[in-house]
C-alpha cells in the first residue's frame, strides 16, 4: 500500500505530465527541481513578438522612422522605431495616439502622417473631421516622448517645415460649411504655435490646401473639392503674414488638388490631380510659370517627393492583374526632364529620405502585411534587404 506521502507525489508527478503535454512549445531556457529520486522540469512558454502592420516611414538629417501598428491589450497600438544609420538598425520610441482616417493609425501611403525636421524635432499627425478633434503631437528627443499640439480646429493640410519654423492650417467648420482657415507657424524646438494669418472659407464648403515654404517664402494653393477654374495660388515673403496672388497659369485651372513643395525660394515642384489622371509640374520662377514633364499618370494618386531643385522621387500608382494597386518608383536628375524606374511594381508603404543618397523602401503585400525593408545608398541604382524591427 502506498503511504500518503507517495500518494500526493504520484498525484503532482501525473499532473504536472498534463501540463506539459498540453503545453503548446518549450522555451530552451528550463528550471529543474530535484525531489527525491524524482526530477520535476517547469518549462517557460514561448511568446511570439506581435505582427507589426507597417504603415509609412519619414527621415531627415540622416535618420529614418518607421511607424507601424500592431494588436495588443488596448486593441490596436502604435510603434515608432528609429534609425541612426539610415536604417542599418532601429531603436524603438515612444508614440502618440495618433487617430487616423480608417482607425486608430494612419493608412495606405499616409506619407505625411509622421514627419521630422531635423534629428530630435518632429510631428505625428492626422486630418480629422472638420468638426471633430484632430490628433497631432510634437516631439523633441527624437521620438522618445510626445506632447499634443492644439491649434483649435482641425488640420486642413500636411504640416510643412523650413528652416526652423513649422507650418499648419487648422479650420473649424459648421454644419452649414467652413467659417475661416487659419495659418499658424511655431519654432519646430517649441510648442508655440501662433496665427499669422485668416483665409475666408470657399463658397464650396472648403477646398483643397497645399503648403509649401522655403526661407521666409510661403506658398497656399487651394483647389475646389469639386474641380472647376476657381482655384488660387498665393505666396507671402514675410513667413505668411501677408498673402498676394499668382497668376493661375495651369497649375490650379480645372484640377481637383494641387500638392507643391519649394525647394529653393524660386523653385517648387507640383502633382496636379484630375478625376482620372495626375501630373508633375515644376517652376523656377516662384511659382508664376509651371512647365509640365514626365511623370504623369492615368490615376490621380502620384507622389513626388523632391530631394534639391533638379532631383526628385516620383512614385507612380500602376494597376495590374489582379486589380491590385502597386507602384513604381522613378527618380529624375534634371529637373523633371526625364525619369528613371529604380523599383517596379511594389507596394509601397512609405520611402524614408536620410539624405539625397540614401533611402528606406517600405514595402508590404497581402493587405499591408511588411514583406520587405529595401535600403539603398546610391539614389535607387542598386537596392539590399534590411531586417525590419519587432516590438
Amino acid at each position: 500500500m502506498m503511504s500518503t506521502v507517495a500518494k500526493i507525489g504520484a498525484v503532482v508527478m501525473m499532473a504536472m505530465t498534463l501540463m506539459l503535454a498540453a503545453s503548446p512549445s518549450v522555451a530552451s531556457s528550463t528550471v529543474i527541481t530535484t525531489t527525491g529520486t524524482t526530477t520535476i522540469r517547469f518549462v517557460e512558454p514561448t511568446v511570439a513578438a506581435p505582427h507589426i502592420t507597417w504603415l509609412t516611414a519619414t527621415g531627415a538629417a540622416g535618420n529614418v522612422w518607421l511607424l507601424g501598428d500592431y494588436s495588443c491589450a488596448v486593441k490596436t497600438c502604435l510603434a515608432i522605431f528609429e534609425s541612426e544609420n539610415g536604417g542599418v538598425t532601429f531603436t524603438q520610441v515612444g508614440a502618440p495616439p495618433v487617430r487616423g482616417e480608417y482607425g486608430v493609425t494612419p493608412s495606405g501611403l499616409s506619407i505625411g502622417s509622421l514627419l521630422f525636421a531635423d534629428s530630435e524635432d518632429g510631428y505625428a499627425y492626422s486630418r480629422g473631421e472638420a468638426n471633430g478633434d484632430d490628433s497631432f503631437f510634437w516631439t523633441d528627443d527624437g521620438g522618445l516622448t510626445w506632447q499634443r499640439v492644439r491649434l483649435g480646429g482641425a488640420l486642413a493640410a500636411p504640416i510643412v517645415v523650413s528652416d526652423g519654423r513649422a507650418y499648419a492650417v487648422a479650420y473649424r467648420c459648421r454644419i452649414e460649411g467652413c467659417t475661416s482657415y487659419e495659418l499658424a507657424s511655431s519654432p519646430v524646438t517649441e510648442d508655440d504655435w501662433t496665427t499669422t494669418k485668416t483665409f475666408p472659407a470657399a463658397k464650396t464648403r472648403g477646398e483643397n490646401i497645399s503648403l509649401a515654404a522655403f526661407g521666409s517664402k510661403v506658398w497656399m494653393v487651394l483647389t475646389s473639392q469639386g474641380g472647376g477654374l476657381n482655384g488660387l495660388l498665393l505666396v507671402s515673403r514675410n513667413f505668411g503674414k501677408t498673402f498676394t496672388a499668382i497668376s493661375k497659369d495651369q497649375l490650379v485651372g480645372g484640377v481637383f488638388s494641387c500638392a507643391v513643395t519649394a525647394t529653393s525660394v524660386q523653385t517648387l515642384w507640383g502633382t496636379c490631380s484630375g478625376l482620372h489622371s495626375s501630373a508633375v509640374a515644376r517652376s523656377t520662377d516662384g511659382g508664376n510659370r509651371w512647365v509640365f514633364g514626365g511623370g504623369s499618370a492615368m490615376f490621380p494618386f502620384t507622389v513626388l517627393l523632391p530631394l534639391s531643385d533638379q532631383e526628385a522621387v516620383l512614385l507612380l500608382p500602376w494597376v495590374g492583374p489582379p486589380a491590385s494597386l502597386t507602384w513604381n518608383m522613378e527618380v529624375t536628375m534634371d529637373g523633371g526632364s526625364k525619369y528613371k524606374s529604380v523599383l517596379l511594381k511594389r507596394d509601397l508603404l512609405g520611402v524614408g529620405l536620410a539624405t539625397y543618397t540614401n533611402w528606406l523602401a517600405l514595402t508590404g503585400s497581402n493587405g499591408g502585411e511588411a514583406s520587405a525593408l529595401l535600403r539603398t545608398t546610391n539614389s535607387g541604382r542598386t537596392w539590399q534587404p534590411v531586417k525590419a524591427p519587432s516590438v
